[in-house]
């Protein structure tokens, strides 16, 4: 787990310096820890594994939260990279996330 979050959190900042507003590495830089000198991922591993359809939407709902609770949006919908207009408009609003269905 901590070589996958590694290796993503190096990627992922990459691409948001590169192509995201300056606004995403300031974020990256807040509280970066003692040990690097910017943060993607919370200090935690703790993984859950997802079983269930409350735990899902549970889980769903607080990603789609993460761009308001930042000051990024004012509503999750509004996000474009986010599930969350499709989601919340019980699918009938396209947007640029690709989804897979699940079948619980």
């Amino acid at each position: 787990m901590t070589d996958f979050r590694k290796f993503t959190a190096r990627k992922l900042i990459d691409h948001c310096v590169r192509f995201m507003p300056a606004c995403y590495n300031s974020v990256f830089l807040e509280s970066p820890g003692m040990d690097r000198n910017r943060r993607f991922w919370q200090p935690t591993l703790h993984p859950e594994q997802i079983e269930t359809e409350p735990f899902w939407i549970q889980k769903r709902d607080y990603l789609h939260d993460n761009p308001c609770r930042k000051g990024l949006v004012a509503r999750a919908e509004h996000w474009r990279f986010s599930s969350a207009s499709h989601s919340l408009s019980d699918g009938t609003v396209p947007n640029d996330v690709v989804l897979s269905a699940i079948d619980w």
